[in-house]
């Protein structure tokens, strides 16, 4: 079955294309300044800021991974880490852009721009990994 996979979303390329802009554009007046002030410390920032954006390009971080066992986001959201079971989530839904899950503890929020067009495949996973921890089957498939 599909559900006991893990299965990892990484940010949208465009989001990804834009952080490396950023990381370009900080790392310009950085080597700019390194070769006025012959500075290696300078040159260093620089060159750091042009591999990280390098990264971006090529393969842009994980943002979100399902398993059978529950969800995990490394990055933090203003209702706290994006993390946990999947028998422990009461509430379900999806409102401004936000996929929002309450637990008997807490709600979490989780910003689907950052998906971009993995949005469908982000809700249908946790669709599925939801139905099969509440032992819901689907009868057509």
């Amino acid at each position: 079955m599909r559900q006991n996979r893990g299965v990892t979303f990484r940010l949208d390329r465009g989001a990804a294309l834009t952080t490396a802009g950023v990381f370009i554009l900080v790392a310009a007046p950085l080597a700019a300044a390194a070769f006025w002030w012959s500075s290696w410390l300078l040159a260093a920032g620089a060159v750091t800021c042009g591999i990280v954006a390098l990264i971006y390009v090529v393969r842009p971080p994980v943002l979100l991974k399902l398993d059978a066992n529950g969800y995990r986001s490394p990055m933090r959201t203003p209702s706290g880490r994006f993390a946990g079971s999947w028998a422990d989530v009461e509430d379900a839904e999806v409102s401004d852009g936000l996929l929002i899950l309450t637990t008997s503890e807490a709600t979490q929020t989780f910003p689907l721009r950052l998906v971009g067009r993995q949005r469908v495949q982000v809700l249908k996973a946790f669709s599925e990994h939801l139905d099969a921890a509440n032992g819901y089957q689907r009868w057509l498939q």
